[in-house]
């Protein structure tokens, strides 16, 4: 049985994947494989925070136990699916109800929660579609009735569609999440702590964006919600690794953390080269660089970029700081693949690959060729010796790039969740 949950948190406070902890531990003599946290369209504009929803399975029939977490100090086993058949469990579905109803944020307009738990799950298409576009809610109730998914809606009911999503993932490409959870005594860590364990998560080779290479930890979330940090790899050993060394310095943070399977980090919201561009969706292009940088009003940067279905403006913003400036140095007949969202017509940068540097020539002016004496422009690209008043045409400098062939992305706590790093690159299958 599939239980899925969605949008129980807000720009305030709140996270899902805290229900998502909860219910593990409530009924992990059921739990099978790991709890997923799955992340769907960057660019859905009524969206709280990262847009991800979180889902679990559960089964009567389970095999061997793999470690997943902690809970008030006590470990969290998840087993392996034996079943030959999907089984309903009503008292999951009523478990999570409960948890849902309890830890949702209330009074918010913004906050539209959905449940849902059922033996049968969507296509994978509608986890592409989720990815890639805002989904009509009418098709989402299709599908519940279609497969008679029980589900319980609060507010508009919104969530509906992300808990269908979550449970439609078939998880082609994986990464894991730690995420570690406040203690009873909600304590916080001061700088010199977060440093300490943000160098360890960074010594390992399979992790990914927890710290950034001019030194800021990326790992700890904004003080507002359950969570103290989250620790992402490619490797969930990994995690229970760096997890046990946190837990001999600071005991408290061993107390409660849960190890999610995610679609972070995979870039499976990009697009490659398609044919068609819609609003909202994400794409990687390549092109030429068709015009010179803009700083505009906000500190943000636009260049324009052409490619075989036309020209548009790639955009980086304020947050995304130094990589934001990258796009200064960028010329006209650079070759460079990009990616991005589509808003407006314009790119939203997440990360680029200069692969190709242009060759930039300035108009100068010459040495008279006569006498060696300076010359000046007469107004129509023919330059006058000032001595000997000899007409002269101009001569051309090549420019000094300070730009180099490579990789370039935004600082780790800039990069949206599910942009792949090009640390890794080639960690997936095709």
């Amino acid at each position: 049985m599939w239980i899925g949950i969605d949008d129980t948190d807000s720009r305030e406070g709140g996270c899902t994947t805290y229900i998502g902890f909860l219910l593990s531990g409530a009924l992990q003599k059921y739990l099978t494989g790991f709890p997923r946290l799955v992340r769907l369209n960057p660019n859905i504009p009524y969206k709280t925070r990262g847009n991800g929803a979180v889902s679990l399975h559960f089964s009567k029939s389970a095999g061997d136990r793999i470690i997943i977490g902690k809970k008030d100090g006590e470990w969290i086993f998840s087993r392996r699916d034996n079943a030959a058949e999907e089984e309903y469990i009503p008292e999951a579905f009523t478990i999570a109800e409960k948890l849902v109803e309890d830890n949702m944020i209330k009074g918010n307009d913004q906050t539209n929660p959905g449940l849902i738990g059922g033996t049968r799950i969507p296509t994978e298409s509608f986890y592409r579609m989720a990815l890639e576009k805002i989904i009509d809610q009418k098709i989402s109730y299709s599908l519940l009735e279609e497969l008679g998914i029980t589900h319980r809606e609060w507010g508009n009911g919104r969530g509906i569609t992300g808990s269908l999503a979550s449970i439609a993932w078939r998880g082609r490409r994986i990464t894991y999440e730690l995420i570690s959870y406040n203690s009873p005594n909600g304590k916080r860590l001061p700088a010199r702590d977060k440093r300490i364990i943000g160098e360890m998560c960074e010594s390992r080779q399979d992790t990914f964006n927890n710290m950034d290479s001019s030194g800021k930890i990326a790992l700890f979330p904004k003080e507002r919600t359950p969570v103290v940090y989250g620790i992402r790899s490619i490797s969930h050993e990994t995690l229970l690794s760096i997890q046990e060394e946190i837990g001999r310095l600071y005991p408290d943070l061993d107390r409660n953390f849960l190890i999610y399977q995610t679609n972070q980090g995979t870039d499976d919201h990009i697009i490659h080269d398609p044919e068609i561009l819609e609003e909202g969706g994400s794409y990687s292009l390549k092109g030429r660089i068709d015009g010179v940088p803009v700083r505009g009003e906000g500190g943000h940067m636009s260049i324009p970029f052409r490619h075989e279905k036309g020209i548009m403006n790639l955009m980086a913003f304020e947050p995304s700081k130094s990589f934001r400036n990258l796009l200064q140095g960028l010329r006209p007949g650079d070759l460079v693949r990009v990616y991005g969202s589509l808003s407006r017509g314009n790119l939203k940068l997440e990360k680029i690959n200069l692969m190709e540097i242009s060759e930039i020539y300035r108009r100068v002016a010459p040495n008279c060729s006569a006498c060696g004496g300076k010359t000046r422009n007469t107004g129509s690209g023919i330059y006058q010796c000032v001595s000997c008043h000899r007409k002269n045409m101009p001569a051309y400098r090549r420019e000094q790039r300070t730009m180099v062939k490579g990789k370039y992305e935004p600082p780790a706590f800039a990069r949206r969740h599910l942009s792949m790093p090009w640390k890794l690159e080639g960690a997936f299958s095709a």
